[in-house]
């Protein structure tokens, strides 16, 4: 007997043990809520105090947004803007979940900032307006003796449908693939996407980005890539290097891919790239693998590749892929060549003879309509946006005629002109420019705000012969928006 002691002294001391650490791991799940929600009351005092140099003691040294998201320096030029546009600056964090893994605290929140508009006092600008509302993946570290973000995404809430473990799979356009099991998948908002997924590397800054969107301007997955290609080494200039280029193929579909190392100068984060584009069933599907830094490529290449080969598509659902994406993500309603939409309180007609499609341009858009002019690929776009920022329409034109001379060749702009759209002032620019992937092409510009939403016309003549014979066509587009 006496020698069985010492073996349930050993149990009783082990279950005692065990019992004194649930207890301790409980309290400190419960400390640590509190400093994680510490965390965030701190944070959305600086932006109240709009004080910059405060605000960024709570970001890691190496802190960035997943994939393509601002670094700090880009984050420091939006704060700029937004202390300078704003007064009574109020962010709000509602903490979905917060849990600790390894050496990281991963937390899920909403987050919602608002402000006045600066020197808005006396008027309709002076009302409290949100600014910006997103749910986010944010990860903290503990660094300098106090927590600290590491990385964070924009996180879509609603894309958690298509997730099954580490599996991403789209009902509508039967795509899927399988991240590593280490790998944080993130479904995300990216422009241009109609749906997107972030696949976070362990190093916290490698990852990979999906995304589909509707095939533009019938490109191909060729050129897709080669007018991503010169916009790659417009921006990033001298740093810019190509180990290779080719077609390939992916799930047993023709595709067309490429592998380089550069750096944004803006951004200065270096990093090497694998692009691939696939277009399957109308739709373009876009798979950009990002080491960051580029000498953490041998780390992680396994990891993309797996992805990579994991890729597939449902033969049957890609016939008429594009077909069902539109039905899942447009809006409005068209009715004998007059598109309305009751959110935005508008219509827009097409010239007769020309098609008339709704669309979607993924984040933050609240619609899109495309009409064709009869045998052509030229085009009008119509977009419309959420919009409360103080930018005036000049600062508005200009950035999107800046935007255009950065990734296009040969541009030629014509002075800009003030243009009446019903009762609102807005501002309209001619342009002529070439783009890899597109052409040549001349393009009219017309942009204005009307009930907090910005509206931009694009009206695209290709090749620019075409423009006089349009022209009549673009007029009637814009002439014929009306507003409830």
């Amino acid at each position: 007997m006496n020698e069985r002691l010492p073996f349930m002294k050993r149990i009783t001391c082990g279950m005692l043990i065990l019992f004194a650490a649930s207890f301790c791991v409980a309290e400190t799940e419960a400390e640590l809520r509190q400093r994680v929600e510490d965390y965030y009351k701190g944070y959305a005092k600086t932006l109240a105090d709009e004080d910059m140099d405060a605000a960024f003691t709570f970001y890691s040294k190496d802190f960035s947004f997943v994939f393509a998201g601002p670094s700090l320096n880009l984050i420091k030029k939006q704060m700029d803007g937004l202390f300078k546009g704003f007064d009574d600056i109020r962010a709000e964090y509602d903490l979905q979940s917060n849990e600790r893994i390894g050496d990281t605290i991963h937390v899920r929140m909403h987050a919602v900032v608002k402000g006045r508009a600066a020197g808005g006092e006396g008027d309709s600008q002076s009302e409290l307006k949100t600014l910006e509302e997103q749910s986010f993946l944010e990860i903290l570290i503990e660094e300098d003796g106090r927590l600290k973000s590491r990385t964070a995404a924009v996180v879509d809430d609603d894309g958690y449908k298509n997730m099954q473990g580490q599996t991403y799979k789209n009902q509508i356009t039967g795509c899927s693939f399988t991240a590593p099991e280490d790998w944080i998948v993130i479904p995300t908002n990216f422009p241009k996407m109609l749906e997107a997924v972030l696949l976070l590397a362990p190093d916290l800054s490698s990852a990979c980005f999906y995304g589909y969107l509707e095939i533009p301007y019938q490109a191909g997955a060729k050129e897709a890539y080669e007018g991503d290609d010169d916009v790659t080494r417009r921006l990033a200039k001298d740093s810019y290097y190509e180990f290779e280029q080719g077609p390939m193929t992916v799930a047993g579909y023709e595709a067309y891919g490429g592998l380089s190392k550069f750096i944004i100068p803006e951004d200065d984060r270096d990093r090497q790239r694998r692009r691939v584009y696939l277009t399957a069933g109308g739709l373009m599907h876009v798979l950009m693998f990002d080491a960051i830094p580029s000498a953490n490529w041998p780390k992680v290449e396994p990891g993309f590749q797996s992805i990579l080969d994991s890729f597939s598509l449902d033969d049957e659902k890609t016939k008429d892929a594009a077909q069902r994406a539109r039905a899942e993500h447009a809006t409005g309603e068209i009715v004998e060549g007059i598109y309305t939409n009751e959110k935005a309180g508008c219509q827009i007609a097409a010239p007769e003879g020309w098609t008339l499609e709704s669309s979607n341009l993924g984040s933050g858009d609240i619609f899109t309509v495309i009409m064709h002019p009869p045998n052509s690929k030229s085009l009008a776009r119509v977009m419309a946006w959420d919009f409360t920022h103080p930018a005036t329409m000049d600062q508005l034109l200009d950035g999107q005629i800046k935007g255009l001379e950065a990734i296009a060749k040969d541009v030629v702009s014509e002075p800009s002109a003030t243009i009446q759209v019903g009762s609102f002032e807005g501002r309209s620019a001619v342009q002529t420019f070439t783009l890899d992937g597109l052409g040549t092409c001349k393009r009219r510009t017309v942009l204005f705000v009307a009930n907090d939403v910005l509206y931009l016309f694009l009206c695209d003549a290709i090749p620019p012969e075409e423009y006089n014979t349009l022209e009549p066509g673009f007029d009637e587009i814009v002439n014929s928006f009306t507003i409830n």
